[in-house]
């Protein structure tokens, strides 16, 4: 029997109401469809699929054996060292049903900075599969699987502690009540009734794709808890390549896709790349069809929608397939050429706004075309009010934050005004988010210059990473950019990022100029986070800690064509040797991998496909297969970087 999605969300939300607002009971709301699938995760070749009724008693088994293994405990504060998957799920309503307070560790923060936030909040112990090297005692997930005894009795805490992304490089750690993600979740009335995409399934199932680690403020109140009250399924990656994730969508059918700028924007550069490398007749189609999908989605932005798929049903077959309904982009700047073309696709993109201390805040909750494409975040959610101060920074007033702030030397309890520290203007209805205060250079002359609205100016290609700062240099902040580029990177790479440069200063006043250009091979961010910080890399240049060339020396440092030719010859030669089972040094440069190294088309291929992998491009076995020799790989390779 189809399922009545309208009966759901008023039963559904008068189970909210007429709760007590704690996590018991949200457990409880959550767990309420038995049968509905609550888990899918890709495993070899096979879907496994994991319903509420199944998580709900791994999760009772885990809450039964910390009872029963760890008696002593009660409102411990136990911390979760899981990426996103199953366990994760199990270990968070796992400690609260076994009357324990999770810490959801943000496993992307140096071990450093987790192991001072353990102390701050007086956390002893943490939950995981492997032994991690934080000071903390180990509990094995795997011996926490007891048969729960009939009868049993749980008795549910009430408190969870998320962790700020730490890019400033200090411990900051929120705590949240029951009542205060209650708060949260009641905003689902305003997005449902606005925006009929939220709602929208696919073959009658709604996935979320788990991309934004549930451990982030995004990821665990917008991917997990705004559909888990609809007992709606959340879909699991194997890993995070780009292979992985497009498989996925397609495969499980997801629905809808939270995740960060990054993440679409990386996207976008493969879709303009694959376009690049068409004829131009296929260009000047797809050229001729964006406009005509601007039309379609102007006049009827549902059926704009769907009609918008099929005119790019090419293209969208090797991105996310025909499932998706809608995404949301968080944490931080997105382009506005990426929200535009990823909506001319067919697939809906909005950005939107959260912080760890307050939750998700608003996002841009439009169906309108024209008001869609905008690079806004709407206006606040049920339970938030924006404040702009005369600094124009945005105050947050709302029951929904936190209900305590630790950091060193510093506990904030019971706010009802938070200070975001973040930039915006209020336009058209909608606010925008300019940047944070703290990242505003000022110019030897005074004026304030924003490093975002320039970096959302800048099309640098063949990097890594880069960042538009103010630098001290002769006692001066200096508008500066810092670009991260690979030791593989060409010298024509390099004569392109500098004209890009040159470019956007011929554009602008002498003051909004970028001054100083930076080359480095060091990484501009912490390791594994989403994001580059200034003040994290300004750390970094003050204290010495990042090597950098000048534009006149990169070019003394940069590799030429044969230094990459032979680097990238003996790399394929390693392949060939691995992919065939022979000895390295019996291929040589010319060596034929068919007629002299007796490869068949199978072991061909896989030597191909392995290229590719290394080297993240796409040489074609099929209409490319003139290349046999290692050195005419090691050509078309350095062709494609």
């Amino acid at each position: 029997m189809k399922e009545n999605i309208s009966k759901l969300v008023k039963d559904r939300g008068r189970m909210l109401n007429d709760s007590n607002k704690t996590l018991e009971s949200l457990f409880n709301i959550i767990f309420s469809s038995k049968d509905n699938i609550a888990v899918e995760y890709i495993s070899g070749f096979e879907i496994k699929k994991v319903t509420f009724k199944e998580l709900e008693s791994k999760i009772d088994d885990f809450a039964y054996s910390i009872n029963k293994l760890y008696p002593s405990f009660k409102s411990e504060i136990i911390g979760i060292f899981f990426e996103n998957s199953i366990n994760w799920l199990i270990s968070f309503w796992g400690i609260l049903k076994s009357g324990n307070i999770p810490y959801l560790i943000n496993l992307k923060q140096p071990l450093s900075l987790i192991n001072n936030s353990f102390k701050l909040i007086n956390c002893k112990y943490y939950v995981s599969n492997i032994k991690q090297n934080i000071e903390g005692e180990f509990i094995d997930i795997s011996k926490l699987n007891l048969i729960k005894e009939e009868g049993f009795t749980y008795n549910f805490e009430n408190k969870l502690i998320l962790s700020s992304s730490g890019t400033n490089l200090k411990s900051k750690l929120c705590i949240y009540s029951g009542e205060h993600i209650f708060n949260q979740l009641m905003c689902y009335k305003k997005i449902y009734k606005e925006n009929k995409l939220f709602k929208k399934h696919y073959k009658g199932r709604l996935k979320l794709l788990a991309f934004i680690p549930l451990y982030h403020i995004f990821g665990f109140i917008a991917t997990y808890l705004w559909f888990a009250i609809f007992s709606r399924t959340i879909v699991f990656l194997e890993n995070l390549s780009s292979e992985c994730i497009i498989n996925t969508i397609q495969r499980c059918e997801v629905t809808h896709i939270f995740s960060v700028p990054l993440f679409f924007e990386t996207v976008e550069k493969e879709v303009y790349k694959a376009i690049k490398n068409q004829p131009l007749k296929i260009r000047n189609k797809i050229k001729k069809g964006m406009k005509i999908s601007a039309l379609l989605q102007k006049i009827n932005p549902y059926s704009g929608i769907t009609l918008s798929k099929d005119l790019f049903k090419q293209i969208n077959r090797s991105l996310f397939g025909d499932s998706v309904q809608i995404m949301i982009s968080g944490g931080g700047f997105i382009k506005d050429s990426t929200i535009e073309l990823f909506n001319l696709l067919g697939y809906p993109l909005v950005n939107g706004y959260g912080l760890t201390e307050v939750g998700i805040a608003s996002f841009n909750n439009t169906v309108k075309f024209k008001d869609r494409i905008k690079n806004c975040i709407g206006l606040p959610l049920t339970g938030f009010e924006f404040i702009i101060n005369d600094k124009n920074e945005l105050l947050i007033k709302t029951n929904c934050g936190c209900e305590k702030i630790i950091e060193e030397n510093n506990v904030i309890s019971n706010f009802d005004i938070f200070n975001t520290h973040d930039l915006v203007n209020f336009i058209d209805g909608n606010y925008y988010i300019l940047g944070r205060e703290s990242d505003l250079i000022i110019e030897s002359n005074g004026e304030n210059i924003n490093p975002n609205l320039i970096e959302q100016k800048l099309n640098i290609k063949n990097i890594i990473d880069f960042s538009i700062l103010g630098l001290n240099i002769s006692s001066f902040e200096t508008l500066s950019i810092v670009v991260q580029i690979s030791k593989l990177t060409l010298q024509k790479h390099i004569k392109e990022i500098l004209e890009e440069i040159e470019n956007y200063n011929k554009t602008v006043s002498f003051t909004y100029q970028i001054k100083k250009i930076f080359f480095t091979y060091d990484e501009i961010k912490p390791k594994n986070a989403i994001k580059v910080s200034r003040k994290y890399l300004r750390k970094l240049f003050e204290e010495n800690k990042i090597q950098t060339f000048t534009p006149s020396l990169i070019e003394q440092n940069v590799v030429t064509n044969e230094d990459v030719n032979a680097e990238i010859i003996s790399n394929i030669k390693n392949i060939i040797a691995k992919e065939l089972g022979i000895e390295n040094k019996d291929i040589l440069d010319d060596s034929n991998i068919i007629f002299d190294l007796n490869a068949n088309s199978i072991e061909y291929i896989s030597i191909i496909c392995e290229i590719n992998k290394e080297y993240k491009i796409d040489l074609k076995f099929d209409t490319e297969a003139c290349y046999y020799t290692p050195k005419e790989l090691a050509k078309r390779v350095v062709s494609l970087l």
